[in-house]
């Protein structure tokens, strides 16, 4: 019989590659496969800021990355590229995060959690927080992928069709800020970026179609979620470390068997 941390885990990582899978597809079809790891970055410093004021991290860490998924969603490349404000916002907000839990120092092994992940200290508080956030962001990627999928693929066709490109990429990237900060906890700001682009590059060697993309990436999330999970509670390894090693062997092993 599975012990309740264990179950919550299992079901965490299950919500985590339903939701990384169309969302890092999206970033690897836009180009924008260092947007995770710059919101994740950034979404610290709602997290240590949270911790000092004691409020629940989570939600500090969702309206840090709101804000900088809106920032990124505004730049039309007038004055500065996508690229340079990624790198501003990304070290910005780690620096931040870095001075806020100096100030607050009796509090940092909560920040080292969201900075690494702990998924075997959740609750069920926050698995229930994770699903119903989720089920959020799958009910918006559902509503407006047709939109969403054309204006990445084809933005002036889109714009002939009456979808406007700037609406759906902000959406996409508001959706996506709120995945990356809920997924902190999960396999921690330095890694959930992995999570989100190594997948759907893995996947994208076999699919024929957009959403039979999200599919694969779906599935190879999962089975490197289990694989590494297993990993970290067998040999007492750091979790969010073992699931993305577990997604580069898979990438790895992708690229040789359809080399083959």
């Amino acid at each position: 019989m599975f012990d309740g941390f264990l179950i919550r885990a299992i079901l965490m990582l299950l919500i985590l590659s339903c939701l990384t899978a169309p969302l890092g597809s999206i970033a690897i079809w836009r180009r924008m496969s260092y947007f995770g790891d710059a919101t994740s970055h950034a979404a610290l410093l709602g997290v240590s800021i949270a911790i000092m004021f004691g409020i629940s991290p989570i939600w500090g860490s969702i309206a840090m990355a709101i804000v900088v998924g809106w920032v990124l969603g505004s730049i039309d490349d007038r004055q500065h590229s996508s690229d340079a404000m990624l790198g501003v916002l990304a070290h910005g907000g780690l620096a931040g995060a870095l001075v806020v839990t100096a100030i607050s120092s009796e509090r940092r092994g909560n920040l080292e959690g969201y900075l690494f992940g702990d998924i075997l200290n959740t609750s069920n508080s926050d698995l229930l927080q994770i699903f119903l956030i989720g089920s959020g962001i799958i009910a918006v990627l559902v509503w407006r992928w047709k939109s969403l999928l054309l204006s990445t693929l084809n933005p002036e066709l889109a714009s002939a069709q009456g979808v406007n490109p700037r609406l759906e990429m902000r959406v996409y990237v508001l959706v996506l800020a709120i995945c990356v900060a809920i997924s902190m906890k999960i396999v921690g700001a330095l890694l959930v970026g992995a999570l989100l682009i190594i997948p759907a590059l893995s996947a994208r060697r076999f699919a024929k179609s957009p959403e039979g993309m999200i599919g694969i990436a779906v599935m190879l999330t999962w089975i490197a979620s289990l694989a590494g999970f297993w990993s970290s509670y067998e040999f007492d390894l750091p979790t969010g470390a073992s699931v993305v090693l577990a997604t580069v062997v898979i990438f790895l092993l992708s690229n040789f068997l359809k080399s083959r």
